[in-house]
């Protein structure tokens, strides 16, 4: 439960910034989904592109945006690990250094097309550990919030018993 020894107003308080550093985490959250996306968008052109189904564009800027339009109709998570597999990328390949993706939410990613598959596989292992964390804290808080949410009702079901329902 949350602190019997808040006041009203810092149980509110509590509440609002609980759901402040949510937002900020569903925010991040959300970005880090849309960079898995576009890393995915490139190993699955590579994969098409090995199996004689694509070819590869003219224009790198302009084959992700029509591939992401694809990757954006795809329900659920992506199946990051089958598709690393088919990549020749599966867990038991080495990770490589350069890449790295846990630098935070201002760095930009870098021009995919110029990786090499082991970069792009280390990139999107990233990333996605970085979500999975994300996730991870946001549940948390989501955990924190109902219990604080949970108090502050508790409290004025109290008052309203004791004051006889008016």
């Amino acid at each position: 439960m949350a602190e019997p020894t808040l006041t009203d107003d810092e149980l509110k308080d509590r509440i609002r910034a609980i759901k402040g550093d949510e937002e900020h985490l569903s925010y991040e959250r959300r970005m880090l989904h849309g960079r898995i996306d576009v890393v995915r968008s490139e190993i699955l052109a590579r994969l098409d592109r090995r199996a004689g189904t694509a070819e590869a564009s003219e224009d790198p800027l302009a084959d992700l945006v029509k591939r992401l339009s694809e990757a954006l109709t795809h329900a659920g998570p992506p199946p990051i690990a089958a598709e690393l597999e088919r990549f020749g990328a599966g867990d038991d390949a080495p990770a490589a250094a350069s890449v790295d993706a846990d630098g935070g939410l201002d760095d930009l990613l870098p021009e995919l097309h110029l990786l090499a598959d082991t970069e792009l596989a280390a990139l999107v292992r990233s990333l996605t550990a970085q979500e999975q964390r994300t996730s991870a804290r946001r549940q948390e808080l989501h955990r924190e919030l109902d219990r604080f949410r949970a108090q502050h009702v508790a409290r004025l079901q109290e008052r309203f018993a004791a004051t006889g329902g008016e």
